[in-house]
């Protein structure tokens, strides 16, 4: 072999063991690429799962950390029951104090839908909400931040004793923490609360009780002058000196609409000076007006400040009381107008009004002195200060009415409504009623003779039987006479069956009575009488 021909050679086998190393490397140098391949290809389908999934919760707000929507999500299912809390404070108040009652509702997502609380409502207690009552709120828990709102109620107890708070739940709807397209709804119990409401020892005397660092009375005394009143001018500003400074008067004069044309005029004074005896003419009103400002208290607690008292000669006419109530406390203001009907005089009683003060631990009181009141003229003994009937004569005409009408029944009544009886029994005879009942009575009790002595009745009546019907009768009273009286012993079953068969061939009620309404109308196209 040349030289040539062996180096050819060589070069053949070294290309050929270059070729097998280079296959060999292939591998190794592609599977860098194909892990990279996968990873891509995982991340896109991890991005478009995300964009699809219909349970993603909405965009978080700013006061929530962008990771706890990833924590809640991985929540086990052990933990994903929503948390409810109650807290009440304080738990023990006088009547008229408020505390605070406060629920706070947890959930590992979100909430869809609003929490529906409870009313809390109970008699003698008050329940409002305050401002931004409900409020969002979040907590950790485990590690992982929840959210959910919380609801706060004032409670006012307004007399003494327990106020226990069971059976109370909400219902909660969250989104499932598992990932479901359907949120979650559960009905969960609150744990039960008890408010007690005791009064103070030093308050233990006082009825009603109210709660207050001050409490302040004012009252303001109107007199309206009818017109023509002599019992104005001088008595009004007896005491005081000048008019002008003592009293407010107000004089109103207009043309009325009135048959006679003449001009009327009315005088409205207030009345400054309160120890002297306010004097009125028939036909004059006084109006007294007192308002009572509580400081540190519950105006819902203040008692009616007045009555329905007045002397005699003065009717009564309460308007309905107003309330305002503060962050501070409140007011209550009662308007009571008298009016001037007849002559008498007397006073209108004082106003006093007692209450605890906390801040001090006494019972202190306010007070407003009574009024002197004097009507002229005639008195009038028919009517009271309210302008009603008194209650013994209402007895006696009460009392005068029923025996009058017991004897109207008695001689007119009573009468009537037995002959109407006696007609509709003898109604009920004639037709056939009568008959049929007891025939059917007696039949049901399965008593032979009396069934034929009622069906002899009813055939004896004004009840039209047709032919079919009485032989019908007829025959099964003859089947059951034959049986009665067979010497068979052996027919039990006949019997029933003859009793039975009688019972279903008797007449009804609507058929004696469509026969006798048929009866009873004329014919359809009457005819004359033949010559």
């Amino acid at each position: 072999m040349s030289q040539p021909d062996i180096q050819q050679r060589s070069c053949r086998t070294h290309w050929r063991s270059a070729g097998r190393q280079r296959w060999r490397l292939t591998p190794l140098l592609l599977l860098p690429l194909v892990l990279l391949a996968l990873q891509l290809s995982s991340g896109i389908a991890m991005a478009q799962q995300s964009v699809q999934s219909p349970t993603q919760p909405p965009a978080q707000s700013p006061t929530q950390p962008p990771q706890a929507t990833d924590a809640i999500t991985a929540a086990p299912e052990d933990s994903s029951q929503p948390q409810v809390s109650v807290s009440l404070d304080p738990e023990q108040v006088a009547p008229g104090e408020t505390t605070t009652l406060r629920i706070t509702v947890l959930v590992p997502t979100y909430l869809p839908k609003p929490v529906v609380f409870p009313t809390l409502a109970q008699p003698n207690l008050r329940v409002t909400l305050p401002e931004r009552a409900t409020s969002p709120t979040s907590d950790r828990i485990d590690g992982k931040t929840w959210s959910g709102v919380s609801r706060s109620y004032r409670l006012t107890p307004l007399s003494p004793g327990d106020y226990q708070f069971q059976d109370q739940s909400l219902e909660i709807t969250y989104v499932d923490p598992a990932g479901g397209q359907t949120p979650v709804s559960s009905d969960i119990a609150l744990e039960p609360q008890t408010l007690s409401a005791k009064v103070p020892e030093a308050a233990a005397g006082l009825k009603p009780y109210v709660a207050a660092d001050s409490i302040e009375l004012k009252q303001t005394i109107t007199v309206v002058r009818a017109a023509g009143s002599n019992s104005g001018s001088g008595q009004d500003d007896a005491g005081q000196g000048d008019a002008e400074q003592d009293s407010d008067t107000t004089n109103t004069s207009g043309d009325t609409a009135s048959t006679t044309g003449k001009a009327t005029a009315t005088n409205e004074t207030v009345i400054r000076d309160l120890d002297s005896v306010i004097e009125l003419d028939a036909g004059d009103s006084l109006s007294r007006e007192v308002t009572a400002t509580i400081n540190n208290g519950s105006v819902i607690l203040l008692p009616t400040l007045l009555d329905d008292s007045a002397p005699a000669g003065l009717g009564v006419y309460p308007a309905s009381p107003n309330v305002s109530e503060n962050a501070t406390g409140g007011a209550r203001t009662e308007r009571v107008t008298y009016v001037a009907e007849g002559g008498g005089e007397g006073q209108l009683p004082e106003v006093a009004l007692r209450w605890f003060n906390p801040s001090e631990d006494r019972i202190d009181q306010a007070s407003l002195p009574a009024l002197q009141i004097k009507v002229s003229g005639p008195a009038l003994p028919r009517l009271n200060a309210r302008g009603a009937l008194p209650w013994l004569w209402i007895s006696a005409i009460t009392i005068a009415v029923l025996a009058l009408a017991i004897w109207l029944w008695w001689q007119w009544g009573r009468p009537a409504w037995h002959s109407r009886r006696r007609q509709h029994a003898i109604h009920l005879e004639k037709n056939g009623y009568t008959a049929l009942t007891l025939l059917r009575q007696a039949t049901t009790e399965r008593r032979l003779g009396d069934a034929q002595q009622a069906w002899h009745k009813l055939r004896a009546s004004a009840a039209p039987l047709t032919a079919e019907r009485i032989k019908a009768v007829e025959d099964a009273f003859s089947a059951l006479g034959h049986l009665r009286y067979s010497r068979e012993s052996d027919h039990g079953q006949q019997l029933d069956s003859a009793w039975q068969a009688l019972h279903q061939v008797l007449p009804s009620k609507s058929e004696l009575k469509s026969s006798t309404v048929s009866s009873a109308l004329p014919p359809l196209n009457p005819t004359s009488p033949t010559q």
